[in-house]
């Protein structure tokens, strides 16, 4: 834990060097690197983009888990464009044996699961998510619901609404990690609808993007978010649909939003700075009728 921790710090210093030198040093001490030691150093290397350094780090690992895997596609994705990281993707697809045949529904499951089940494929199933429920509590009633293992490879903040993507097997087995690392590479394309408080004087159609770093702290034994030079980088391009006046005259907008990067809260906290949080946001927010 001590070594995870000390490596982490490394990253957020951005002195990936330092980090692999710990390593070795941990090594020498005759205690080989684990999955956690490995995947913090990783971590620091593709975050300096030493995505040489990160994949070499990744051929080392006894056992490599779809995060630290996509960490490191993820450097090679910023320096060599999404062609060359999703060569490097399929050949961990091929490590991890993605199964086509793990836990697979029969239409009688299907029929009968709570909640509605948009897609599915076998080890792979989409359900969707309404607000007030968490991410956590949602796969808990899916795992109920199907008598199966049910793993998360992504997730969606409490007041959201959305599509929500899980395997149905371990989290240490192949679909679970082949998904994992394709959502934290950001080879994935994500898509949000945003009412926000403000009417943005952008015309409908216009597109945007916010580029302001976010750092997570702890406020009552809560997460938050916010903008800050220290945070780590975030990216969220933006377009305006929609202009619309509540009945007290406030005005408000309708966005759609593609985050780029997946930090907690990102898309709520890149709009607030900009002066139009998400309506109902209470963290982010103001309080409205409109709630």
């Amino acid at each position: 834990i001590i070594y995870v921790a000390a490596i982490g710090a490394f990253e957020k210093a951005n002195r990936w060097q330092h980090a692999l030198a710990l390593l070795a040093v941990r090594q020498e001490a005759r205690l080989p690197p684990n999955d956690h030691t490995f995947g913090a150093a990783t971590s620091a290397c593709a975050k300096a983009e030493q995505w040489q350094q990160a994949l070499a780090l990744l051929e080392m690992m006894p056992a490599v888990d779809g995060l630290a895997a996509g960490s490191g596609i993820n450097s090679v994705r910023k320096a060599c464009g999404s062609e060359k990281s999703l060569e490097m993707l399929c050949q961990f697809g091929e490590k991890w044996q993605v199964s086509q045949e793990a836990g697979s529904l029969d239409d009688g499951q299907v029929g009968k699961s709570w909640p509605e089940v948009l897609w599915r494929a076998p080890g792979v199933i989409a359900v969707q998510k309404h607000a007030g429920i968490s991410t956590e509590a949602l796969q808990e009633r899916i795992s109920c619901q199907l008598q199966k293992c049910v793993t998360g490879v992504s997730r969606l903040d409490l007041p959201t609404s959305g599509v929500l993507l899980s395997t149905l097997e371990s989290e240490h087995w192949g679909n679970a990690n082949w998904l994992k690392a394709q959502f934290a590479s950001c080879l994935v394309t994500k898509e949000y609808v945003c009412l926000c408080h403000g009417a943005s004087a952008a015309s409908c159609g216009s597109r945007f993007k916010i580029s302001s770093r976010l750092h997570v702290f702890k406020v009552e034994g809560s997460a938050r978010a916010q903008v800050s030079e220290t945070g780590r980088e975030a990216s969220t391009r933006f377009e305006v649909m929609a202009h619309f006046r509540a009945p007290d005259g406030v005005g408000i907008s309708l966005l759609r939003a593609w985050p780029l990067t997946g930090r907690m809260h990102q898309i709520r906290v890149h709009l607030a700075s900009l002066g139009f949080p998400l309506v109902a946001d209470l963290n982010y927010g103001q309080r409205s009728d409109l709630q």
